[in-house]
């Protein structure tokens, strides 16, 4: 899914940046750095190739991603570097459930003149929490919260999953609509 929405991303003729929250780190990413990532081209991080995760698909993506990165920041960063980088009004559309919280969409909620798009899948783990691992379901809702309180767009991929997604938001105080 993230993958065709990056597809997406590299045809609009605006500037495209990518924030990519790797193991403790957070990364920018242009458009180019953004094909590199999903070129499937190059080496996990040393540490990881020592721990012997080289060959995993998620240390690959990392490494690409820190070779290719503009900045890289061991959390995100603050609301200063973000001006100075995005500029006070910049367009930021999630495509995962991660990063639905301070650090992430949070962050771009401080950016006054933001727009914060989020694209919402399922709520699998709240309307079916006895198939989830332990804890999912808080998780699962603490992110939900961040989206009803910071996000001025919502996507979802059906009308029944927008259903769903306006129900649960809903309870948490979010009056936009679902698209």
């Amino acid at each position: 899914m993230e993958q065709a929405w990056i597809g997406h991303a590299q045809t609009l003729t605006s500037d495209v940046f990518a924030l990519a929250r790797l193991r403790r780190r957070t990364v920018l990413l242009d458009r180019t750095g953004i094909s590199a990532v999903f070129a499937g081209q190059g080496r996990a991080r040393f540490l990881d190739r020592m721990r012997g995760r080289g060959a995993e698909p998620r240390a690959q993506a990392e490494g690409r991603a820190l070779a290719a990165a503009l900045a890289d920041w061991p959390d995100v960063p603050d609301h200063g570097t973000l001006v100075r980088v995005l500029g006070q009004a910049p367009r930021y559309l999630s495509v995962g459930h991660s990063g639905l919280d301070a650090r992430g969409l949070g962050a771009m909620a401080a950016l006054d003149d933001s727009r914060r798009g989020v694209f919402l899948h399922d709520t699998i783990p709240l309307d079916w929490p006895d198939t989830q691992k332990d804890g999912t379901e808080d998780r699962f809702r603490a992110r939900l919260s961040w989206v009803a309180r910071a996000a001025t767009h919502v996507f979802a991929p059906l009308e029944e999953t927008a259903a769903d997604v306006v129900r649960h938001l809903g309870a948490l105080g979010w009056r936009g609509k679902v698209e």
